[in-house]
């Protein structure tokens, strides 16, 4: 009986008709006229523990396709562990959901930023028109009370659970991620 967080209406998926997109705590659900025949939806459960952790939900076709993905702005929490003497550590991420028939699936996740405290590191994602659709790129933004030689975590080499890393501001460099069909990659 609760009013949705999120309520949009756009083309998601199926015909060109719309599909209705809500957001209710930290579930998306998708139905329509003609999506499934107008008898079904689906839905799926995000990568946050609340939807108090939502920052923020749009959508947009990014892969060139004629149909918006959902995209997903939030925070994970977790603790620090010993070394960090558990301290809640707030990690800014973004999550790319596709929709059609058989589901929505997440084509691409990334951290956008980290903080602990008082402290931060804020990255940025850019979209970069491609042959079709946009690139993702991610760039490095910058610090906040963290140093170089100050911040605590070691940088991620690869995916850290199911996302892109964080492109620290000292690392230099951008990543550049490309829509493979199913999924956005590393270039």
């Amino acid at each position: 009986g609760a009013k949705p967080r999120v309520d949009f209406v756009t083309d998601v998926a199926g015909s060109s008709e719309v599909e209705r997109v809500l957001v209710h705590d930290r579930e998306v659900l998708v139905f329509g006229k003609e999506f499934l025949g107008g008898t079904s939806y689906t839905y799926i459960a995000l990568g946050v523990k609340s939807g108090q952790d939502l920052i923020d939900v749009t959508a947009r076709d990014l892969t060139g396709d004629g149909k918006a993905e959902v995209i997903v702005r939030g925070i994970v929490r977790a603790k620090g562990g010993e070394e960090l003497e558990d301290a809640e550590v707030e990690r800014y991420v973004v999550f790319v959901y596709q929709v059609k028939d058989s589901g929505i699936s997440r084509i691409f996740g990334a951290e956008l930023g980290r903080a602990m405290g008082r402290d931060r590191v804020l990255g940025s994602l850019a979209l970069v028109p491609a042959t079709q659709g946009f690139d993702l790129v991610l760039r490095p933004g910058r610090a906040v009370g963290w140093t170089r030689k100050t911040y605590p975590f070691p940088p991620d080499q690869g995916p850290a659970g199911g996302l892109e890393p964080l492109v620290l501001p000292w690392a230099g460099g951008e990543q550049r991620y490309s829509f493979s069909g199913t999924a956005y990659a590393a270039e």
